[in-house]
């Protein structure tokens, strides 16, 4: 492979640097694949691709990301050029009129299963990719780094176990002119970005190192980045606009006196994020929707990057948006706390010990206990707050438990009448006392409708305060 240095290959031409990638280290790097990725020569052969047509692209990445099928179509230019768009498909009618439309218009089309969704069903599992560090893996990952804090001579290798080709460690000026590159599967890391040239066409990229990016003083516009990984970026003096990163890292960034326009982190795994003198506007973070299996850590990770935005939001003045990241601060804190129960523990130690409280686990454990019930029942009643709205429903749910009580108990005054239990009910959950019912002789009915009344004082309060809490920020 004919080998070039970073700054060398930023000078190149788009049309010159995609050509040499294809003849260099995408041809490489996709030979590698041909040998180790499990059944990829498969998946080639039964949708009629050939390692040459996907290169050919210069959308290498496309041809992997996405659990839907694809449509790829080719669109010729006025010179003869080739052009390649991929369309992800969203559900059938979707599939059937971008379909229709394609072939009414006959231009080259595809349509295929990228490789990693397809060797997942095929092998009814969510860990393909192998790899001689850390086992399989659901997808690419950067799984191992060479001089990883010099930025000369670092070098970033992706699963199964290949170095990609190095970018990073020079800077470059701006980022819009370089809009027709082939960035996937690149080492980006220590690479810095000064100037505003922008750019009014989308780019893509999938499956690059990133860390130790700088933006300074820059214009970073209509950008996605797909399954990258991010760590300690730094965006300063900048304006990102249209910029997303999709199902990527981003641990220790720091952005400021910088512009966040139509941001968004989705699916992304954030940590360790600070603002400073930032401004927003419609920015978006929703972290991956599998939950059950997180660590403690990622998800203390979550509730510092919620809290984050919601100082954020706070600070430009966007009141909602302040409150909807308070929520989920609260809902992932909820979970970290249910994620530190240590039940084995305590049973040990009460096998062990008998009931003498001990200093741990089982003290611990019932404090912790305590502290989960309490915000499980905040986040159902009304949301910590945020959503006042549920304690209608909660309201509601009580009325009827209530109302089943007394329906089957022996008051007689009820005559067994599930209307005059509803109506008890209901009086006596908003402590109206009409004075319709005596009051009742039997210890434990006294006891059950004075529970109510306080159960209804209690959620008529929250209503109440719930509302009001909005207007806190």
């Amino acid at each position: 492979m004919n080998n070039m240095k970073p700054e060398e290959l930023w000078k190149l031409s788009n049309e010159d640097f995609n050509e040499w990638r294809r003849n260099n280290d995408l041809k490489v790097l996709f030979g590698f694949f041909e040998k180790t990725l499990p059944d990829f020569n498969l998946w080639m052969e039964e949708y009629k691709f050939t390692r040459e047509f996907i290169l050919k692209t210069d959308k290498p990445g496309s041809f992997f990301y996405n659990s839907n099928e694809v449509f790829l179509f080719v669109s010729e230019g006025e010179h003869g050029e080739l052009s390649y768009f991929f369309l992800p498909i969203e559900n059938q009618s979707h599939k059937k009129a971008i379909g229709d439309k394609l072939f009414k218009e006959e231009r080259e089309m595809h349509q295929f299963l990228p490789y990693l969704a397809w060797i997942k069903a095929r092998k009814k599992s969510s860990k393909v990719i192998p790899t001689k560090y850390s086992g399989e893996l659901e997808k690419f990952e950067f799984v191992l780094y060479n001089a990883p804090d010099v930025p000369e001579a670092s070098q970033a290798f992706i699963s199964p176990g290949v170095p990609v080709l190095k970018l990073g460690g020079v800077s470059v000026d701006g980022w819009g002119w370089n809009m027709e590159r082939n960035l996937d599967f690149t080492d980006l890391d220590f690479l810095e970005v000064i100037g505003d040239t922008t750019n009014n066409h989308g780019i893509e990229i999938y499956y690059s190192s990133c860390r130790n990016m700088k933006f300074r003083n820059s214009v970073v516009n209509f950008t996605d980045f797909f399954a990258c990984h991010f760590e300690k970026l730094l965006v300063e003096g900048s304006r990102l606009y249209h910029v997303g990163l999709h199902d990527s890292d981003l641990y220790g960034s720091n952005f400021k006196n910088s512009e966040l326009t139509d941001f968004t982190l989705s699916k992304c795994m954030v940590a360790a994020i600070t603002f400073n003198q930032v401004e927003v506007d419609n920015i978006e973070f929703v972290p991956p929707s599998y939950t059950r299996g997180y660590s403690k850590i990622q998800y203390d990770g979550f509730v510092d990057t919620y809290k984050k935005f919601k100082l954020l939001y706070q600070s430009n003045g966007h009141n909602r948006e302040a409150g909807k990241s308070y929520y989920y601060e609260r809902y992932y804190e909820m979970l970290h706390n249910w994620q530190g129960l240590n039940f084995r523990g305590a049973f040990l130690e009460l096998k062990n010990r008998g009931y003498y409280f001990g200093k741990y686990p089982l003290r611990e454990n019932i404090k912790k206990l305590l502290l989960c019930a309490s915000s499980l029942i905040s986040y159902l009643v009304w949301g910590f707050g945020e959503k006042p709205q549920r304690t209608l429903i909660s309201s509601f749910l009580i009325l009827l438990l209530y109302s089943t009580f007394y329906y089957t108990s022996d008051i007689e005054a009820l005559n067994k009448s599930f209307t005059e239990s509803l109506y008890l009910s209901t009086i006596m959950f908003t402590t109206l006392g009409f004075g319709d019912y005596a009051p009742i002789q039997n210890g434990v009915f006294k006891l059950l409708v004075s529970s109510e009344a306080l159960v209804g004082a209690f959620i008529l309060g929250l209503f109440i305060a719930g509302y009001a809490n909005k207007s806190k920020y």
